[in-house]
């Protein structure tokens, strides 16, 4: 027995130490299909905490996220870059300085992490410097999904900006003729005027964007509305 005691706990120490490693290996898959199971919930708030705990399981929680939302990678770290701070300004040089997160994810086109942004309590109305909310920023940028997916969030499709433009006076500055196309559809205002008494049409125009220009006469904006020098867009 004296002989044979130290084999069995050697033994048994082997076999305890071969189940713990077992059970880590396969508990944290079972973790990560349990908090992505929460991405599904109804309520917010559970989705969050989905986010909040995947983000902490490294590259295997990132790509159940990933997975999820049909979303890159890169969109995901930029996901977790800010998600402890979604609601402070960025002050990383390199990264949009001055910026709140869901400004900079609008410019990008990462619809997913706008949603994810809101969810987690950022200000879709957010505003930069010049009073650009990130519908104005997903539009001049021609991100067609983040657009829709912010008109069906903001309370005011005529949100003005420091120099009295909406988003769909921007289009007609930047030339984004599919993005005016569905602020349009979804009840934009063609006819409002900036703080130059310009309409997306004058905007259009004196920018040389003559397809937006083309499709608000299409569309019938008012083509003799006058600025505030008294002048059309057409002369």
């Amino acid at each position: 027995m004296k002989t044979t005691l130290p084999i069995k706990l050697g033994i048994f120490v082997l076999v305890l130490f071969a189940l713990v490693i077992a059970t880590c290996l396969l508990w944290t898959p079972v973790k990560i299909r349990y908090y992505t199971a929460k991405l599904k919930s109804g309520d917010p708030k559970e989705r969050v905490a989905g986010v909040d705990e995947l983000l902490k399981r490294g590259a295997l929680g990132q790509q159940a996220l990933a997975g999820y939302y049909g979303c890159s990678n890169e969109e995901v770290e930029f996901i977790k870059k800010y998600w402890d701070n979604v609601g402070s300004k960025i002050e990383d040089k390199g990264d949009g300085s001055g910026f709140y997160p869901i400004l900079f994810a609008a410019i990008k086109g990462y619809t997913n992490a706008v949603r994810l942004f809101i969810e987690k309590g950022a200000d879709v109305n957010a505003r930069d410097d010049d009073g650009w909310t990130p519908l104005h920023r997903a539009t001049v940028n021609e991100h067609i999904c983040t657009t829709a997916f912010l008109i069906e969030k903001v309370n005011d499709l005529e949100v003005k900006d420091n120099y009295g433009r909406t988003p769909l006076n921007s289009t007609g500055m930047f030339g984004c003729k599919d993005a005016a196309a569905l602020l349009i559809e979804k009840g934009s205002k063609m006819n409002t005027k900036d703080n130059n008494g310009w309409t997306p049409l004058h905007s259009s125009i004196c920018s040389n964007n003559e397809d937006v220009a083309t499709f608000l006469i299409e569309k019938g904006t008012d083509v003799n509305s006058k600025d505030n020098d008294g002048r059309t867009a057409l002369h």
